[in-house]
């Protein structure tokens, strides 16, 4: 019996350690999408400048690292008007350079992987940002926008549906 106890209490804690980070990366991205102005959003992150991709970068880098919250909030960054450069850059920063992963990183590997991790996430985000803004067709960039438009009005007619379309949409984003 002790072994099945061991299992179900290491299985609670894996539960709890991947909860935290979805439901605070999901709860950050519907206060944003509730509370923060498209044209906030817009005018800080809806266009394609190095202040925009730090600004991108910086709210990355304090927000959740759960990957799956990342996305969800580049989709609402991008419903509310940020560009595609500036939703990828967030999306990097909120996986690559948060402090916890930092905080692991130099406890169990040392210095070296800390600017190692620091200097590839943010060389990352430069040449996403620059490849993006630059290569990616501006007639694609609409139809993820129009994509994002269509699949908001469906989702408020089911609410069931709302990760079906959530997903959806930001593979149509993605492709």
């Amino acid at each position: 019996m002790s072994v099945m106890t061991k299992i179900l209490t290491e299985l609670a804690f894996m539960v709890w350690d991947i909860y935290w980070g979805l439901a605070l990366g999901f709860i950050l991205s519907s206060l944003i999408r509730a509370f923060v102005s498209t044209e906030s959003i817009s005018a800080r992150l809806g266009k394609d400048s190095i202040a925009a991709v730090g600004l991108s970068t910086l709210f990355g880098a304090i927000s959740s690292s759960c990957s799956y919250a990342a996305a969800s909030m580049a989709r609402t960054l991008m419903i509310k008007g940020s560009t595609w450069s500036n939703a990828v850059a967030f999306m990097v920063a909120s996986t690559n350079l948060v402090f916890e992963i930092f905080v692991v990183i130099v406890s169990l590997l040392g210095w070296a992987f800390f600017g190692g991790e620091v200097i590839g996430g943010l060389f990352f985000i430069i040449i996403s940002a620059i490849l993006i803004s630059r290569f990616f067709p501006s007639k694609v960039k609409e139809e993820a926008k129009e994509n994002i438009s269509k699949s908001e009005g469906k989702m408020s007619d089911d609410p069931h549906a709302h990760h079906h379309m959530e997903l959806k949409a930001l593979v149509a984003i993605i492709i």
